[in-house]
């Protein structure tokens, strides 16, 4: 009996497989990176362009000037210089207080233009704040609110406001899209090969991320106005509205429906486009296979997290994400406390992104997905950590723009990952959920990198102890090089059963198992 439950299962099994190969044949005999799915990927840029100069530019309305002092009405007639000298405590030496000012009489002052002496008692700045724009060289939220000294907790809180909305929204267009169709994101890899799909994944995201990430500082400093930078950057969201009519559905998804017609439509038009034929015999395999009726495909996300194996690697890859969501994030928002150019450290950050990511393209085929993102959160952690032990300057700077290199590598190759472990039916949900956590890691961090008035080292090292935790749940997760994506819940309970670190030696340990009951048997019956 147990045995034939056992076959059972296997034969399920295999048949799910086979589900996911007909599809993979299919896109093979259609073609699998034809001259339709290049237009794909260069219809899908905008839309990366713009999530990236929205995502970015937060950081650039934000950002406080290094020079501030206490504003003093008697000395508004005075330059800028002299104003500074004499309000502000310690000027002379360089390093002056930013919230303080002398309670003294500034009409004497005025008249003998000399400092306050060190016997006047020191009090919160009354009248606002002076900024001196000469690192920042344009208003921002910041300096237009007075967001400094008591009320510098305000950045990080209207910063993680982006992140509150992007959970809520990650998360309803995450479950619309299972239910109505997909998004570009998750479109463009549905449609091309297993062989493909690492170039693709990393090429959007190194043009859309990298490019902006270059060019927004400098858009920044020719604007020069922190209201116009923002509908400059967001009014291009605009053509997300358009997508649903340039766009095609997932031929994945809508055989997870049973929609077939829908689907064989589709592939037809991209054999005209790919000048490709797909076999008669292959496509009414496929019509058979995509108008079957399965209650399990039309189940929603959580009806996989019912399986214990899925359950269970969704846990992982949430921890995985909130992990690299908040270094990647983290270690951004520091380049303005390293005593360098705001503007040349994040334009340097992005072109190490743009590195990373083509380095992720190359490395997720050679050497795996565990290894290539393993290798890489682990040297990330270890920068950190070395850079706790560094002062700020250039050198920190370095240690923290190669951390974030690495973090990225970890990172790309970790979206891509989960791509590949969790099937169709589910994976524009889950995909999302994933995402979500990390916008939701995300929230924290701005609130990390202010946690530097406490201890100038402590965000460096909170974001080290996420990178060491992040490379170690890493390697639990089920090895796809080279595997079709999986279709059905029992493709992705295979991929996690027979690919996982330890999967080799349950293997031999169930194989072992199967002998010796097999021994038994001939022993019973035969001897």
């Amino acid at each position: 009996m147990a045995n034939k439950k056992q076959s059972g299962k296997n034969e399920k099994s295999k048949s799910s497989f086979h589900d996911a190969d007909i599809l993979e044949e299919v896109l093979q005999h259609v073609g699998d990176f034809g001259r339709y799915q290049k237009i794909l990927i260069i219809a899908t840029m905008p839309l990366g362009f713009t999530f990236a100069y929205v995502y970015f530019v937060q950081m650039f309305i934000t950002v406080t000037p290094e020079n501030y002092w206490c504003r003093i009405p008697e000395l508004a007639n005075l330059s800028v210089e002299l104003r500074r000298n004499l309000s502000a405590p310690g000027a002379l030496t360089g390093q002056w207080d930013h919230c303080q000012t002398f309670d003294t009489n500034w009409t004497k002052v005025l008249e003998t233009l000399t400092p306050p002496t060190g016997r006047d008692p020191l009090v919160p700045c009354q009248h606002g704040w002076e900024f001196e724009l000469s690192d920042i060289p344009y208003h921002t939220v910041t300096t237009e609110r007075e967001w400094v000294c008591d009320r510098a907790s305000y950045i990080p809180f209207a910063q993680s406001v982006f992140f509150v909305g992007s959970v809520t929204g990650t998360f309803t267009f995450g479950l619309l899209a299972d239910r109505f169709g997909r998004v570009p994101a998750v479109i463009v890899l549905e449609f091309v090969g297993s062989q493909y799909r690492t170039w693709v994944a990393n090429l959007i995201l190194a043009f859309s991320f990298a490019i902006a990430g270059i060019t927004l500082p400098w858009m920044a400093l020719y604007i020069a106005d922190w209201r116009m930078l923002m509908w400059v950057t967001s009014a291009p969201m605009f053509i997300v509205i358009l997508a649903p009519w340039f766009l095609p559905e997932s031929v994945r998804w809508l055989v997870s429906r049973g929609r077939g017609n829908e689907a064989v439509t589709i592939l037809k038009r991209i054999e005209r486009i790919n000048r490709t034929k797909i076999p008669d015999e292959i496509m009414d395999e496929f019509i058979v296979f995509s108008n079957r009726d399965e209650v399990e495909d039309r189940q929603s996300i959580f009806s996989m997290l019912r399986s214990t194996k899925l359950r269970n690697t969704m846990i992982k890859l949430i921890i995985v994400f909130m992990g690299c969501g908040c270094v990647f994030d983290g270690v951004m928002r520091l380049s303005n406390s390293f005593g360098l150019s705001f503007f040349a450290v994040f334009s340097v950050n992005e072109v190490s992104e743009f590195m990373a990511i083509v380095a992720v393209a190359v490395l997720l085929d050679r050497f795996g997905r565990r290894t290539s993102t393993c290798g890489p959160a682990l040297i990330c952690s270890t920068l950190l950590f070395i850079a706790s032990f560094v002062r700020d300057g250039l050198p920190r700077a370095g240690l923290a723009i190669a951390a974030r290199l690495f973090s990225i590598i970890s990172y790309t190759g970790a979206m891509q990952w989960c791509t590949e472990i969790i099937p169709t039916p589910f994976r524009a949900s889950g995909v999302s959920i994933l995402h979500m956590s990390a916008y939701l890691a995300n929230v924290f961090s701005p609130f990390i990198v202010f946690s530097d008035r406490i201890w100038s080292k402590l965000p460096v090292v909170i974001f080290n102890t996420a990178a060491f935790i992040t490379t170690a749940v890493f390697m639990t997760l089920p090895e796809t090089k080279g595997l079709p994506m999986p279709q059905t819940r029992a493709d992705g309970e295979k991929i996690i059963r027979e690919h996982s670190l330890f999967s080799k030696r349950r293997k031999y340990t169930e194989n072992s198992e199967n002998n010796t009951e097999i021994r038994k048997l001939y022993e019973e019956n035969v001897l």
